[in-house]
């Protein structure tokens, strides 16, 4: 997670940390914007990026969690 933190873009970090402090739960993408104030198309980019890192798992309903290979050990 560190490492991760570290090595991404700013806002993709930032995306990023607040699905590791709510994990394992999932965080709506409103919820992200309210945190954060990115715009819908800006967080949307960000969660595209994550994803395709396999940082993140998505859901279709709106909602993303931090993977849990983040937290294996």
């Amino acid at each position: 997670r560190d490492h991760w933190l570290k090595e991404l873009p700013n806002g993709e970090a930032v995306v990023l940390s607040i699905l590791i402090n709510a994990y394992p739960k999932k965080v709506a993408n409103e919820d992200i914007d309210a945190e954060t104030k990115f715009a819908r198309r800006t967080r949307d980019a960000y969660l595209s990026r994550l994803s395709t890192r396999k940082l993140i798992d998505r859901t279709h309903g709106g909602g993303s969690s931090a993977s849990s290979v983040l937290f294996d050990d």
